[in-house]
């Protein structure tokens, strides 16, 4: 067999759900491909799972630090050891959908110059019910170059890499991944090599995205903003524009246009994930945002809003309760919207689901 893609699955202390996320790589029906487990010392009985589904399939490899090293330096390490053309990386709380190896793997075959695939993702609570399906590229599909690549996935909300298939060479050579930011280290993997490179968009759903108060994301929702406020993945992302200018891959124009609006949209996703956080009496984190708002992108506008949030008076507090309802009413309204095309989803993924379940008495593939 001529493997062509590896699954990277960072694990820790998750046995039951990275069962999931294994059986739903193993059902995919591109069958040239390995699936690299790199468990961080979960000391429970993460490694007996393992075993019991590569007795199954010899595609499943297990590997355990003999201490806990990092999340993100787990997912760098398991990124670090890929040999094949092409990986994705797969937290052990999500899984993948059926085609979507195949589906990537065509395309990318298709548009060598491609430097990664992306596909639709869909993010679900606990009871597996879907609540938002991220828009890629603003429903664009296909191959997608400079600089409408790069602006169709800016700022970067909703966006991850769980969707997606990346041409390890490319990879490579943008630098890997940056431990030092975190859980925004996807966002900026992923525009990095936007910046640089075309690839494929297709909005069809390949994967799921679990939304939980366990997951990395939810116990730590205060340091992305926190990391944001130091704007040095702005700054990497502007230099990977920068970079791409001086090789020849960007017009002047063009780079002109990635660089404002990574400015503008950089600044409006601080500002609302500070807002979020003002009303909820982040005062403090709202000043100091304000502060950043000035000084890095000269919005006096949006850092006199902020001022207004964490003043202490009356008028504070009623803004604050403004603010609070007015996200109420819009969650209101855009579950609303939303409930007919996100139910369609929620009856997928729970298919798929009841289909991997009933799959785990198949006979061993080796």
């Amino acid at each position: 067999m001529n493997t062509q893609i590896t699954t990277v699955i960072p694990t820790y202390r998750r046995p039951r759900l990275l069962d999931r996320a294994i059986r739903s790589v193993i059902a995919q029906n591109y069958p040239n491909s390995e699936i690299h487990v790199f468990d961080n010392a979960s000391g429970d009985n993460t490694r007996e799972v393992v075993a019991r589904l590569a007795e199954k399939d010899s595609r499943v490899k297990y590997h355990r630090h003999p201490r806990n090293i990092g999340m993100m330096e787990n997912f760098a390490h398991g990124i670090s050891k890929v040999s094949t053309p092409f990986f994705s990386i797969l937290s052990d709380d999500d899984f993948i959908l059926p085609g979507f190896y195949d589906t990537a793997m065509r395309s990318l075959e298709e548009y060598p110059e491609a430097g990664f695939f992306l596909g639709g993702l869909l993010f679900a609570d606990p009871a597996v019910q879907v609540v938002h399906a991220s828009n890629v590229g603003r429903a664009m599909r296909g191959l997608i170059r400079q600089p409408d690549l790069f602006i169709s996935l800016l700022p970067g909300a909703w966006l991850t890499w769980t969707s997606t298939v990346f041409r390890t060479e490319r990879v490579k050579q943008a630098g890997g991944l940056n431990v030092a930011f975190g859980h925004t280290g996807d966002v900026d993997l992923v525009l990095r090599l936007a910046a640089t490179y075309p690839a494929f968009l297709d909005p069809r759903p390949c994967a799921v995205f679990s939304m939980h108060p366990d997951s990395a994301s939810g116990r730590d929702r205060f340091d992305v903003l926190r990391q944001q406020l130091t704007l040095k993945e702005y700054a990497n992302i502007e230099n990977a524009v920068a970079l791409a200018l001086r090789l020849g891959m960007l017009s002047d124009r063009d780079a002109g246009l990635m660089r404002g609006t990574l400015r503008s949209t950089s600044a409006w996703s601080i500002f609302r994930r500070a807002l979020i956080f003002s009303s909820q009496g982040e005062i403090d984190l709202a000043r100091q945002t304000s502060n950043v708002l000035i000084s890095g992108f000269g919005r006096c506008d949006l850092a006199l809003i902020l001022r207004l949030l964490a003043s202490r008076g009356i008028s504070g507090n009623f803004a604050r309760r403004a603010v609070e309802s007015a996200r109420t009413i819009r969650a209101v309204g855009r579950d609303w919207c939303g409930t007919d095309r996100n139910t369609g989803h929620t009856h997928l993924i729970r298919s798929v689901l009841r289909t991997l379940e009933n799959d785990t008495g198949k006979q061993p593939r080796h």
